[in-house]
């Protein structure tokens, strides 16, 4: 949603006026707020597949989107600018934030890259082993970082705050983030014998810590599930009672004020003539921060939506410092933004300060929370399962009037009660053999077949699995009817075709496909495992036939789908029906040269999928394994896998050391994963195919000439490697010619089309036909639709 043309003007100019005017004072009234850009002139910070940026950018989001700070940091001169081929963190962000401001006035590119800021917090922090390369980090953690640099540069500590020893000293207010989030807290510790001590906090303290575990453990004394139950606008007072919101509706600060002075501490800072033993603590602020910021301590990593939707609830959209602190003033600040995690992932979201609404801020993209009102931000925070770690309030004249009426907290209480009910009602219903879809008899089953036999069935290209021309049937891999309903099958617990995601196999919930660990009992994917071993009871997968109405079953399955007859020991022990095979196209077992279904099928002997011989009664293992992206061998599923990007074995498709999830499109076999290779100038990696490195263009050091020996590892793999596309054998000495990389060739023709080149062309115009460009300069065939190097996805035209 973008602003009209007058606001988009006044803010442009408002911008160019403080930068022109100068260092700012110190005190507050003298900033200048210039209107945060319209929705195209948010910012986006870059990150790239691997590189682990989403903490650093939620955290460098912070600081951009308040603009007391970001004033400063663009007007002050700074010391260590005097400095000739200097690089800091301070100076850094003021290099990021220039060029950030300087792209929004001229409508050029809002992406931002901060590969430079990242190495050099790596570096900066390499001796206490945080913040490293290609590894995620805490946000809040960072971005306390950030500011204690910026003090350390104030009062000339080179450690730029890692020594805390030295950073621990007072700037007299007059560094940047003391100027505006600063946070003087005076502390007292009380004994019942009269004896008292009293420190201050550490000038490096700019954010207030706070548990939730007192609030989680407030709702325990609810019933919220009781809210299912009744009908809400009819029985409002009763819902009042049940509701775990509404008692803790915005009483964050009550209950971060609670923590302390309801402490009873067993000791005495006189600890000589003290018998009691019994002291109260005491906190007292002793500044006005224009920004107060609270960080949020969670003892579980992994919350479910209840517990979400309370903290969430318990956020006040007003704050009062005097209700946290003692001899505190009434201040007024409103909540400005948060940073929110989840699923291994940072993202921050904002209040626009011109339309009030909220948006997004994920990496480079930026988009609105359901229609910007902060109920929908409310649901789409929670359906995304992503909970506030760093809350920021800033000084404010005005006052928020959009909190959530009573019966609103208690219908959005209330639909979350209902979907865990669901879900525990499912998994009930799973177990329990009385609850399952209506199976249709064997004679039934006979008749629509037959009566279907005219009209073909809907495959879905990523399973074996079809749904059959009937709108409220579908029928499973396994043989089962199902009800089109359900979304899985009872039986083999697989997805319905179509069904985006994976089913846990502990839990059974069903989960979004982009995550690699279970939403709800934290269990990790499991891989598909090829249908033609053997299961875990050490027998054969082979089809059972029921001694009732004859039919055959898949092994998975205890009942007869036909006729609901359970399947007998005597039926498990007899002879393998190897000559039973199954067909793909309507989910039957058969013993003859054809299917019973009538429909037109590939000999049994071939593969449905690629047409390849296979054993009677077994699956192709080609169509179940995964070929390796360099060399283009087949790599089996039951084979060891590798991770591109730290060369480790992996998991499947998960890589434990560096916490990633790659796609089939990415594995690389054994011998090949030792060719990939690293850039030395940005840390990006590339394929052996490339000359230089897709980031920073500088060439690789075997690249620079051509006559230099490849090495022995290196040979035995390219003198089998081919060209993926036109099949062109390679050898030794010609291999960087191949259009795969889309690199010119040394004469200037095409190595695939034998097309002359013109010096403007990257490529031959025939062969780039088969490809498009990504926008990190990456070029894939159209089949492909995901770039392999920085997992964005193609963009049609």
């Amino acid at each position: 949603m973008s602003l009209n043309r007058e606001n988009e003007n006044k803010m442009k100019s408002k911008k160019k006026q403080s930068i022109i005017s100068g260092s700012p004072s110190k005190f507050r009234n003298s900033f200048q707020y210039p209107s945060l850009p319209d929705i195209h002139g948010f910012i986006g910070f870059k990150n790239e597949f691997g590189e682990m940026n989403c903490f650093l950018n939620s955290a460098l989001q912070v600081l951009w989107h308040f603009h007391s700070f970001r004033d400063l940091i663009l007007t002050q001169n700074l010391k260590c600018e005097l400095q000739d081929d200097h690089y800091c963190l301070v100076c850094g962000l003021k290099q990021l934030f220039t060029q950030s401001l300087q792209n929004l006035l001229q409508s050029q590119e809002n992406i931002i890259d901060i590969s430079l800021y990242r190495r050099h917090l790596s570096e900066v922090y390499k001796s206490v082993k945080r913040f490293g390369i290609h590894s995620a980090d805490d946000s809040m953690e960072a971005l306390m970082a950030i500011l204690k640099a910026i003090h350390s540069n104030e009062i000339g500590d080179t450690s730029e705050g890692v020594n805390s020893d030295i950073s621990n000293a007072s700037c007299g207010r007059s560094c940047i983030a003391h100027q505006v989030i600063d946070l003087q807290v005076h502390e007292s510790l009380i004994c019942e014998c009269g004896s008292k001590v009293e420190n201050d906090w550490d000038f490096s303290s700019f954010s207030h810590p706070f548990y939730i575990y007192d609030i989680l453990e407030e709702t325990k004394k609810f019933h919220p599930e009781k809210l299912v139950r009744e009908g809400i606008r009819e029985n409002l007072a009763e819902c009042l009672k049940y509701s775990s919101i509404i008692p803790i509706e915005g009483a964050i600060p009550e209950f971060i004020r609670s923590q302390w002075e309801n402490a009873k501490l067993d000791i005495c800072p006189n600890t000589e003539n003290c018998c009691v033993n019994r002291s109260k603590n005491s906190l007292i602020l002793r500044s006005h921060p224009i920004i107060f910021t609270i960080q949020l301590i969670w003892h579980e990593k992994n919350p479910n939506y209840l517990e979400i939707l309370q903290i969430l609830a318990s956020i006040p959209l007003n704050l009062s410092l005097g209700r946290i602190y003692a001899e505190a003033h009434n201040t007024s600040h409103i909540l400005k933004g948060m940073i929110l995690y989840g699923g291994f992932h940072y993202v921050f979201v904002v209040k626009h300060s011109e339309n009030n609404l909220w948006y997004k801020l994920d990496d480079e993209n930026t988009s609105l929370l359901g229609n910007g009102s902060w109920i929908k931000a409310i649901e789409e925070i929670i359906d995304c399962k992503l909970y506030p770690v760093g809350l920021f309030y800033e000084e404010s004249d005005q006052i928020e009037h959009e909190g959530l009426r009573d019966i609103d907290w208690i219908e959005l209480e209330a639909k979350i009660m209902n979907k865990i009910w669901k879900r525990k009602r499912s998994e009930l219903s799973s177990q329990k053999k009385c609850l399952t879809p209506k199976i249709y008899r064997s004679r039934e089953s006979r008749i629509f077949l037959k009566s279907q036999s005219q009209s073909p069935c809907i495959k879905n290209s990523d399973s074996n699995m079809q749904i059959e021309q009937n709108p409220e049937l579908w029928r499973c891999n396994c043989g089962r009817t199902n009800e089109i309903n359900w979304q899985c099958c009872p039986s083999c617990k697989e997805l319905k075709p179509g069904e985006s995601g994976w089913i846990c196999r502990d839990c059974t919930f069903k989960n979004d496909p982009y995550f690699v660990i279970c939403q709800v009992c934290g269990s990790m994917k499991k891989e598909l495992k090829p249908q033609s071993q053997s299961n875990s009871a050490g027998k054969p997968n082979i089809p059972w036939q029921c001694k009732i109405c004859k039919e055959f079953n898949s092994s998975k399955c205890q009942e007869c789908t036909h006729c609901s007859k359970k399947k007998s020991k005597i039926q498990g022990s007899s002879r393998l029906l190897a000559n039973v095979w199954l067909c793909k196209l309507c989910g039957s077992y058969n013993t003859q040269s054809y299917c019973k279904c009538q429909f037109r099928t590939p000999q049994k002997n071939q593969c449905n999928k690629c047409g390849e011989d296979i054993a009677i009664g077994n699956f192709c293992l080609s169509c179940i394994s995964e070929r390796c992206q360099i060399c283009h061998k087949t790599i089996a599923i039951t084979d060891k896998k590798f991770c591109w990007k730290c060369k480790s074995e992996s998991t499947g498709n998960f890589c434990l050391k560096c916490s990633y999830y790659f796609e089939s499109s990415k594995l690389l076999c054994k011998g090949c994963v030792l060719l990939v290779w690293e850039c030395e100038n940005c840390n990006k990696f590339n394929w052996p195919t490339d000359e230089e490195c897709f980031n920073c263009k500088i060439l690789h050091k075997r690249d620079q000439n051509l006559e230099t020996p490849i090495s022995h590892s290196e040979e035995s793999y390219y003198k089998e490697l081919s060209c993926c596309f036109c099949g062109m054998k390679l050898t030794m000495g010609e291999y960087k010619n191949c259009y795969y990389c889309l690199k010119r060739t040394r004469d200037n023709h095409c190595v695939a089309c034998n097309l002359d080149l013109t010096p403007d062309k990257y490529s031959c115009m025939m062969c780039r036909k088969t490809r498009w460009i990504c926008k990190c300069g990456q070029k894939h065939l159209n089949s492909k639709p995901m770039c392999l190097n920085c997992n964005s996805y193609k963009i049609s035209a």
